[in-house]
């Protein structure tokens, strides 16, 4: 209610915003009465106070309990398991706990309604849309309703068989005590293989998991000589948990090494680490990193239908599954390609039928991930480049800079929307023709940069900051050179000026943190090292992060700069060239290139 006034008074009163209101009202008064009725069953089965706090928590939290031990299970012993993607820009798939119990008391307050219900509604999505999207499953409100009713049920008949000389002494009920032992040890000892798996982590799953269990037993029977007595229950536990690991661990019944048939797929979504002028991301990226900039949403994710695309996936697919899930070793392989890096593939086949297989792979060979590149150059990606810059999104302002291949002059101007749409036109033409090999793997630098800003900033670095896309402009994009020819902005990309220092920093596959965690170096940015300019001592403090290997002679300038590119896919060892310049008004600039390292 608190919230419905405050909204209220803020934004005003819209029927959308009543419509689910109500909605996230049922929603409370159902969790509310699920709560209830779970608690009054813990009393009557309980004899003593502490007996009822356990009992009414794990009842209440049995099946958060169960899904967070088979989360955790899964993830790491079930290569390809779904159950723990998380839900982010790129991936839009729910946690396993908001798919399945929404009505949770971890789960329900960071629902979609909940959320919603703090927003002023301005957004371009129809009301249609929004209606279906917000669509309440009324079977899950029917069916805990009627649980919560049958367990109140259940409660009084209990009840009216209770003695008052049973209150405070141990209540002995065997199921309480088992339900118990179960949802508290498994769902907290699980929490160990977050880890990874390993024989460290399944011994301390199993200990952890035993005292665990001999607290409960201590607490439920009040005294240490019983607890024998409930040996057998926690051992049939144990045996089960062992028994269902080994299971996964060799593949889940075929699970993990399941491809479904070419011919009764009808679609695959997929992601994969690419698209480096950052359309999928409506303009999400940020400044600073050495290399990299966009922290959120690093994946590409398109639909495939055509069979030739198909056929590739579950052919790419079959070679991650052989492939396996091992171990990082947070070193260079030899060859450099073959290191295993984090990223997040995801792969969800549509079958004719209307089911889905959907498979999540964290680890991957970098050779691997440059195999999905293949996808940039399908027609189904390269409709969905071209309806990107069609977007409407994209017109939203009107900054538009141009730049040399070293981002030292800079040059901002105001667009007119015509002449914005006009030059998106001519980038997605020539763009949505790049191969694999010029977008990913260009053999020349690029002759000029185009930054195009997505939100209005009042900072002088606005269309070179944040939110801003970057379009790597070579000597072939024919439609966009002529067009910044023919509106005099060629002149602004062949500005002269001064090269001041070059350094080079050799990149590892995984860095070293201050927060004392490896992390591949570009483990939630790009695969692709693109060229970034720095304005703030935060971003130059970055380079820390690597080790200084040379200092370039001026004579080696030219040599080095003509090595590196302003885009490339890092699954190639290489350098982080980083070059101070000076610009034709004076100021100075630092940006970084990549110079790669031809391992044939």
């Amino acid at each position: 209610m608190a919230s419905y006034i405050m909204n209220i008074t803020k934004y005003g009163f819209t029927e959308l915003f009543l419509r689910n209101s109500f909605y996230f009202f049922i929603n409370m008064i159902t969790i509310s009465l699920a709560a209830f009725s779970a608690f009054v069953l813990a009393a009557v089965v309980s004899g003593r106070i502490i007996e009822y706090i356990f009992t009414s928590v794990s009842l209440y939290c049995a099946h958060f309990g169960i899904l967070l031990f088979w989360r955790n299970i899964t993830s790491a012993f079930l290569y390809g398991s779904p159950n723990y993607i998380r839900l982010n820009n790129s991936v839009e798939m729910q946690d396993i706990f908001s798919r399945y119990f929404s009505f949770s008391l971890f789960t329900a307050l960071n629902s979609d309604l909940r959320l919603f219900s703090y927003s002023n509604f301005e957004t371009d999505i129809s009301k249609e849309e929004l209606i279906k999207y917000f669509k309440v499953d009324y079977s899950r409100v029917i069916v805990v309703l009627l649980l919560s009713l049958a367990i109140i049920t259940i409660s009084y008949m209990l009840f009216r068989n209770k003695k008052a000389e049973h209150c405070e002494k141990p209540n002995k009920f065997l199921p309480a005590t088992v339900l118990t032992s179960a949802v508290f040890s498994l769902s907290l000892a699980s929490l160990i293989f977050i880890a990874g798996r390993s024989y460290v982590t399944v011994i301390a799953f199993f200990l952890f998991a035993f005292l665990i269990s001999s607290l409960i037993y201590l607490i439920y029977d009040s005294g240490i000589r019983r607890i024998k007595k409930n040996s057998l229950i926690f051992t049939v536990e144990a045996l089960t948990s062992a028994a269902f690991m080994v299971c996964l661990f060799t593949g889940g019944f075929g699970y993990a090494s399941k491809v479904p048939d070419v011919n009764s797929i009808k679609s695959v979504k997929i992601t994969y680490k690419g698209d480096p002028q950052n359309v999928n991301n409506l303009g999400s990226g940020s400044y600073g990193g050495l290399l990299n900039t966009y922290k959120s949403g690093p994946e590409v994710m398109i639909s495939l239908t055509s069979i030739s695309s198909i056929e590739k996936v579950t052919e790419i697919h079959k070679e991650i599954i052989k492939e396996g899930c091992s171990e990082v070793t947070y070193t260079d392989a030899d060859p450099y390609s073959d290191t295993k890096v984090f990223v997040d593939v995801y792969i969800e086949y549509e079958g004719k039928d209307g089911q889905k297989t959907i498979r999540f792979y964290p680890i991957m060979k970098l050779s691997t991930l440059s195999k999905l590149l293949y996808f940039d150059e399908t027609d189904e990606y390269r409709e969905y480049y071209i309806k990107k810059c069609s977007d409407e999104y994209y017109y939203s302002t009107n900054h538009f800079s141009v730049s040399d291949p070293l981002l030292t002059n800079i040059t901002e101007f105001d667009l007119e929307l015509c002449d914005e749409k006009e030059l998106m036109s001519m980038i997605c033409f020539d763009k949505s023709k790049e191969t694999v090999q010029r977008r990913y793997y260009p053999e020349k630098n690029c002759i000029a940069i185009i930054i195009l800003s997505r939100y209005n900033m009042l900072d002088r670095y606005s269309s070179f900051s944040f939110n801003s896309d970057y379009y790597y402009i070579y000597d072939d994009d024919e439609s966009v050179i002529s067009w910044l020819k023919s509106k005099g902005y060629d002149k602004y990309y062949k500005l002269p000026y001064q090269i001041k220092s070059v350094e080079l920093y050799r990149i590892p596959a995984f860095i070293y943190n201050k927060n004392d965690n490896y992390n591949n170096y570009n483990n939630y940015q790009k695969q692709s090292a693109a060229s970034r300019c720095f304005k703030s001592k935060y971003d130059i403090d970055m380079t820390n992060l690597l080790s200084l290997t040379k200092t370039a002679n001026p004579e080696e300038f030219d040599e080095i700069i003509a090595a590196s590119r302003s885009m490339y896919y890092m699954d190639v060892p290489g350098y982080a060239v980083l070059i101070k310049t000076v610009s034709a008004d004076g100021e100075e600039r630092t940006v970084t290139k990549f110079m790669p390292i031809n391992e044939k």
